[in-house]
């Protein structure tokens, strides 16, 4: 005689729902545990009520702190009077947050420009405030995909590229 048995574990139930956002389009692309046990989201939005507290143009950065149970703690938009869009948001060893992602602006929170896209780099601080921003490129456009805190303290940003000149030291030959 030859008996089977299935052990089936039960599925983890759902611990909770959110949605957040205003009346317009607003995606999340991103995010990062928290080490006070919530979550750092990371996105854009383009909506200026509900949940997002202001617009800057077009689609802006939006970067929302929520603790375990998904309760908003703060949320910020970041940009200028163009697009931009997060790609990567990571929280840092002081407890701040790296944001990299892409902006076709050169006004409002973003300085220095080059062209086309960029890519974009904010500091923030436990609070979202911004301690400081940094735009890489080159005239033509940029892609990142992530940013990563390195062992020193500083960053390291993967990004594609297909500029020649400002930041970009290596000649793009079609997209590097």
């Amino acid at each position: 005689t030859m008996f089977t048995s299935l052990a089936f574990a039960q599925s983890p139930g759902m611990l909770w729902h959110k949605s957040y956002g205003g009346s317009s389009d607003d995606v999340f692309t991103c995010m990062d545990f928290t080490t006070d046990g919530g979550y750092i989201l990371g996105g854009s939005s383009t909506s200026s009520n509900g949940d997002v507290s202001q617009n800057n143009g077009n689609g802006d950065y939006w970067i929302v702190k929520v603790d375990a149970g998904g309760e908003l703690i703060w949320e910020k938009s970041y940009g200028g009077s163009s697009d931009e869009w997060v790609k990567s948001v990571e929280q840092t060893t002081d407890g701040g947050y790296i944001v990299s992602g892409v902006t076709y602006s050169n006004d409002g929170d973003v300085l220095g420009h080059h062209g086309q896209t960029d890519a974009w780099i904010l500091k923030l601080d436990a609070s979202g405030g911004i301690i400081w921003q940094q735009c890489l490129g080159g005239s033509f456009s940029e892609d990142p995909s992530g940013i990563v805190q390195t062992s020193d303290g500083g960053y390291v940003v993967i990004s594609q590229s297909t500029s020649s000149d400002g930041d970009i030291t290596t000649p793009a030959i079609s997209s590097d």
